[in-house]
């Protein structure tokens, strides 16, 4: 019974061949870790469905912190950007439970932090950027 649970949610193996998505649910907090390159041009509609699905599940456990890791990631598109986004709102409007979303990002890619800041300005309350190797990152500076 505790398998179960602790399964309770899966990213599918593959969204696209050059991205990589996976879930750990360790404890009081989930951590959500992103590598490779999201350019496809229906990145949206191939991650958005699985973002709110882990909403849905992260609303349902009612885990307080869901670290995301994008340390790793090489390049996201404006439509893979777009479904973080509504996760991110999502999480914020969310009624009953509210949680917040740790955003850990390399300061060594421009784009990660040119493309987040905003976000985590329309989403204050629930979304924190925090740069590798930050107090409270579980990922080491390098």
């Amino acid at each position: 019974m505790l398998e179960a649970k602790r399964m309770a949610f899966q990213f599918p193996a593959s969204l696209t061949p050059d991205f990589r998505i996976t879930l750990d649910e360790g404890g009081g907090r989930w951590s959500v870790k992103c590598s490779g390159i999201l350019d496809a041009p229906n990145a949206a509609a191939l991650l958005q469905p699985e973002l709110l699905r882990l909403h849905a599940a992260v609303v349902a456990a009612k885990i307080p912190v869901v670290e995301l890791q994008l340390e790793e990631v090489e390049y996201i598109n404006s439509s893979g950007l777009k479904s973080f986004m509504a996760w991110f709102l999502a999480a914020a409007n969310a009624g009953d439970f509210r949680y917040t979303i740790e955003v850990v990002y390399d300061p060594g890619r421009s784009w990660q932090q040119l493309s987040l800041r905003p976000m985590e300005r329309l989403a204050p309350r629930t979304v924190k950027l925090l740069p590798r190797g930050a107090a409270g990152t579980n990922t080491p500076a390098r």
